[in-house]
């Protein structure tokens, strides 16, 4: 029998340095960053550090190298996964710091971190003509189906 539901992953930009929700809707430009040469944190940048190509080529890059498998591999009961991971763009454009803010497991936040730890450089932030070093959030969902997990777990 085949079943016309695929497992979803669903991508939610929300780069936000908030803790208090996840934006659905839009992609948000981080609120904090760190200078390069100091550990202190400034609130506002002139201009955020992103993807090279911007927010769609981000996505593209997200969904063309997230495994929707792993998950079912790991034997995820069906549901809705929302993982967090916060990373730094540094002033040199590398990504750095990786760490998940959640703990679903099922191997979804490794799988995120393996892809973030993959991406190429990044544009940094720019305040006062200097490059900082800017705090990133990435949540991104997995959905996974019953009948779905159930044909995929058997493949």
């Amino acid at each position: 029998m085949k079943y016309s539901t695929p497992l979803l992953i669903c991508f939610v930009f929300s780069l936000s340095s908030s803790y208090a929700g996840i934006n659905t809707k839009s992609f948000l430009p981080a609120t904090d960053s760190i200078p390069a040469k100091d550990t202190s944190a400034v609130k506002h940048v002139e201009k955020e550090a992103y993807f090279p190509g911007g927010d769609k080529a981000w996505m593209q890059f997200i969904s063309e190298n997230v495994s929707s498998k792993v998950p079912i591999k790991k034997k995820a009961p069906a549901g809705t996964y929302t993982v967090i991971i916060q990373f730094i763009v540094r002033a040199d454009g590398s990504v750095s710091d990786i760490e998940p803010l959640t703990n679903f497991g099922y191997g979804m936040e490794e799988e995120v971190i393996r892809v973030i730890k993959k991406s190429p450089q990044w544009v940094p932030a720019v305040r006062d003509g200097q490059k900082l070093n800017a705090y990133r959030k990435q949540p991104l969902t997995f959905k996974i189906d019953e009948q779905e997990r159930k044909r995929r777990r058997d493949e």
